[in-house]
C-alpha cells in the first residue's frame, strides 16, 4: 500500500497562511477513500449536470456499491439504461428525487425506468 504525507496545516484558498513546523504525518490514499474494498468501485464522470458541486467530466467517482442512500447523498442511478450522478433529495411530501447541481438540468422525479444504484463517496480529479 503507497502512502503520502499529508500536513496538518489547512491551505487557505483566501488569504496565503503561515508556514510552521513539520505538522505532517503519512496516509494511505486507499484507506481515506475507501472503507469497504469488497464493495468500492470507481467510474468516470461524463458530463457536466454537477458542475456547482466542483465535479467535473473526467473525474473519477469512488462509489461504495454496499452503502444505502440517504437524503443529500451523491449517487449513482440508472435512468433509462444510463448511469448518471446527482443528489439525492426528498420533497415537501417526502418523495424521493434527483437533483443537479447546475440549472440547465431539471429534476428528476422516479419512475419505473429510474433506479437508485451506489452512493458516491469521494470523487478524485487528476490535474497534470
Amino acid at each position: 500500500m503507497t502512502t503520502i504525507t499529508l500536513f496538518e496545516e489547512w491551505v487557505s484558498a483566501w488569504f496565503s497562511s503561515f508556514v510552521g513546523e513539520d505538522d505532517s504525518y503519512k496516509i494511505s490514499l486507499e484507506q481515506f477513500l475507501i472503507e469497504r474494498p469488497s464493495t468500492t468501485i470507481s467510474i468516470r464522470i461524463k458530463g457536466e449536470s454537477m458542475l456547482w458541486a466542483g465535479i467535473l467530466p473526467w473525474d473519477i467517482a469512488i462509489v461504495d456499491t454496499a452503502k444505502i442512500p440517504f437524503s443529500w447523498n451523491l449517487v449513482i442511478a440508472i435512468l433509462d439504461w444510463v448511469y448518471t450522478i446527482k443528489f439525492l433529495q426528498k420533497d415537501a411530501k417526502w418523495r424521493s428525487f434527483l437533483r443537479a447541481a447546475n440549472k440547465a438540468y431539471w429534476d428528476i422525479y422516479p419512475n419505473e425506468d429510474l433506479s437508485i444504484f451506489w452512493v458516491v463517496v469521494g470523487v478524485i480529479r487528476k490535474y497534470v
